[in-house]
């Protein structure tokens, strides 16, 4: 499954800036969750990390969204916010995970506050 979301997603993506260049993509795999590719790949490291059956592996893929992936996926919201259909489409979206609306509204809460740390730890 999360190989399926993570490329289908990338070739959504690919071929609606082919066709449609300059317009927000709001169709598809991207009409519920804004980053389905990272969904995508989340399930794939959650796969591996619970086959190695330790809590360590996940303890560091949690650490890797919190530190890059939550920051790049505020970025993306901040750029994507210039086209003027986008709060219509981040209302009906999720941030990262599909049909988990709470979780979703946690991490959208939490991801401004991360683009700071994370923006002063690089400066290190």
């Amino acid at each position: 499954m999360g190989v399926f979301f993570h490329y289908s997603a990338d070739m959504q993506k690919y071929a609606h800036l082919k066709l449609k260049p300059g317009e927000l993509i709001t169709d598809g795999l991207m009409s519920r969750c804004r980053n389905t590719n990272y969904f995508g790949e989340l399930l794939i490291y959650l796969s591996f990390a619970l086959l190695s059956r330790h809590w360590i592996p996940i303890v560091v893929l949690v650490s890797f969204m919190i530190i890059i992936w939550l920051p790049n996926m505020h970025r993306k919201d901040k750029s994507l916010s210039r086209y003027p259909d986008y709060e219509d489409y981040k209302k009906r979206s999720s941030l990262l995970i599909h049909s988990f609306g709470e979780l979703n509204n946690v991490l959208n809460a939490i991801a401004p506050f991360l683009l700071y740390s994370v923006t002063d730890i690089s400066l290190i």
